[in-house]
């Protein structure tokens, strides 16, 4: 393959797709006990996270040449692979029309309040499909570029706020929650990280295929970290309910800060920082979902499944936007929705683990006969 993604191209992306999901609707603070020992979750949260991904991670590992699509099709054969596949895509797709439907609450809500939904839904969207259609190449490099400057920019933006920060919020420690809460929240947390969903289809174009479970962990380690201090400045300086009845409770931190005329401008850099953010992940979601669809067909190296993906993302994300906006109330996360998390990232890649482990001798079979 022409592209070759780095490993630090790799952690990057993955780990901005989360901190983009924590800076816009922030679902940690509405998670397991929701109220001031929610750090607590964060920390415990780190192992939940890696011992999901456990079946994902070994699979990628073992067949580092293929994709997902590629290792479904050889465990399960072709019609059930294809059809695994399939979901897989749609998969994909769903995040970026959620994500899209959530930036597109954000902007009208926040600064283009007159603007038709219609022409911010287009413009949103086709601009990341107009990215995602000129490669992943375009897209890692584009996050080894602006993704150490959107995270050094909100670290900014947090220490700008310490005169709002009150941590005796957050006490007393350890009252109001009990041990299976602190866990049950953990677990929750681990399940909406979906991102590992990147990994299991870029694999066969990294640099270094032995560098996966060392992409993997730096990013769970570095949005964690990310995670803590952004949710801790969030409710130390809203207060632990007044966070949780926020609708967009980063942005609502960000226009407490007290500035000084060099940042007038505060709130218009911290929404471009953003909006940024917010397209890298739906591109890359777009983008992965292409991919799997054009494997699944045999199209690769045309962008016409990226276009009806597109299109079909943009129809739908206007239907839900104008027609149906069932999605305003986005927190708390629903038990539904943590039930198809884990079925993708963990549950259908467990099945497929135990299926290889017993058709493994075939599978030796196959490769002394190749060679």
């Amino acid at each position: 393959m022409s592209e070759k993604i780095s490993s630090r191209q790799a952690s990057l992306l993955i780990t901005i797709n989360r901190i983009t999901t924590i800076i816009t609707i922030m679902p940690t603070i509405y998670i397991g006990p929701a109220n001031q020992d929610i750090w607590i979750v964060i920390i415990v949260s780190f192992f939940y996270t890696i011992l999901s991904s456990i079946p994902l991670l070994f699979l990628s590992n073992r067949f580092n040449e293929l994709t997902i699509i590629g290792y479904l099709e050889k465990i399960l054969g072709k019609v059930l692979g294809k059809i695994m596949g399939v979901l897989y895509g749609i998969f994909f797709a769903t995040i970026s029309i959620l994500f899209s439907y959530t930036a597109i609450q954000m902007i009208r809500t926040s600064f283009l309040t007159n603007t038709k939904p219609v022409i911010t839904i287009i413009f949103l969207i086709g601009s990341c499909i107009y990215v995602a259609s000129k490669g992943g190449e375009a897209l890692f490099r584009g996050a080894e570029l602006f993704v150490p400057i959107i995270i050094t920019s909100v670290i900014i933006f947090v220490l700008l706020g310490y005169n709002s920060i009150d941590l005796k919020i957050l006490l007393p420690i350890y009252k109001d929650s009990n041990f299976l809460d602190i866990n049950i929240g953990a677990i929750e947390l681990s399940l909406i990280f979906v991102d590992i969903s990147i990994i299991s289809m870029i694999t066969p174009k990294l640099e270094n295929k032995k560098a996966i479970n060392k992409i993997f962990t730096k990013a769970v380690f570095y949005s964690l970290l990310f995670a803590l201090l952004v949710v801790v400045a969030t409710q130390a300086s809203l207060g632990i309910e007044q966070a949780k009845h926020s609708n967009f409770p980063f942005l609502n931190y960000i226009r407490r800060i007290k500035t000084y005329s060099i940042f007038e401008r505060l709130e218009s850099v911290y929404t471009l920082i953003w909006i940024i953010a917010m397209m890298g992940k739906i591109t890359a979601y777009l983008y992965i979902s292409s991919e799997a669809f054009k494997e699944i067909f045999r199209k690769k190296g045309k962008n016409i499944i990226l276009y009806i993906i597109g299109v079909i993302s943009i129809l739908i994300t206007y239907y839900i936007a104008e027609f149906k906006p069932i999605l305003i109330e986005l927190k708390p996360i629903r038990l539904s929705e943590y039930i198809y998390y884990f079925i993708f990232k963990t549950f259908i890649p467990l099945v497929i683990m135990i299926v290889y482990f017993f058709r493994r001798s075939s599978f030796g079979k196959h490769e002394r006969l190749g060679n």
